[in-house]
């Protein structure tokens, strides 16, 4: 299993390097302890034993919100990792029914239902968001993401992916950088908020559910 090294999230917070994404603060994130462990299915093949992950805590040195870090390979609330929700909007994407999506990833169908509900619930909030995100970090304008439903979220983040320097096979984890985990929750894009991100950490809600 390839992560994150969780030294260079040691280092980013001993240097204080990370900025609070509290709207207005602009102060810095330091070490606060850890958070809970919680058990996450981090591949496809990973399936009857998740994989205990502890994320860093950190706190802003001005407001004094804490904050949970989540790797690029959780989703908030999300049982399963970023890579496995991928595989499945993938073959979604390609015209794939929920019931065979379902018996590819081995996850229960009511699981890969929501997940496709989510995706397209979010589609044109996810295009607009990361359309404006990337022109305004990279000065990169964003072609209209191609596709409808599933596809047009599948779009938006591999596009966004691209223009920001994620490697493209990590495009659910782009995407959810620039909403602290909560790529598949609409109630996020309705007000967005730019992610604490660096090394491919971010900052999330310290809780994971279904």
């Amino acid at each position: 299993m390839v992560g994150v090294d969780p030294a260079e999230v040691e280092s980013g917070l001993s240097a204080r390097a990370w900025v609070c994404p509290v709207a207005g603060c602009g102060g810095r994130l330091g070490p606060w302890g850890h958070a809970r462990w919680r058990g996450v299915f981090l591949d496809v093949e990973e399936r009857s034993a998740p994989t205990l992950v502890r994320p860093r805590r950190a706190r802003c040195s001005s407001c004094g919100v804490t904050q949970v870090l989540l790797d690029r390979r959780v989703l908030s609330r999300r049982k399963d990792g970023s890579m496995v929700v991928q595989v499945a909007l993938e073959l979604a994407s390609s015209g794939m029914g929920a019931g065979r999506v379902a018996w590819e990833v081995g996850r229960p169908f009511s699981t890969v239902r929501g997940w496709l509900r989510s995706a397209r619930a979010c589609a044109p909030g996810v295009e607009a968001c990361l359309s404006a995100l990337v022109q305004q970090v990279a000065g990169v304008v964003a072609l209209p993401a191609s596709g409808t439903g599933v596809g047009r979220l599948v779009s938006a983040c591999v596009r966004f992916a691209v223009g920001a320097g994620w490697p493209v096979s990590e495009w659910l984890a782009a995407g959810a950088s620039a909403c602290r985990c909560r790529v598949l929750q609409a109630s996020r894009w309705a007000q967005h908020e730019t992610a604490v991100a660096a090394l491919g950490w971010v900052a999330a809600s310290s809780d994971v559910g279904p």
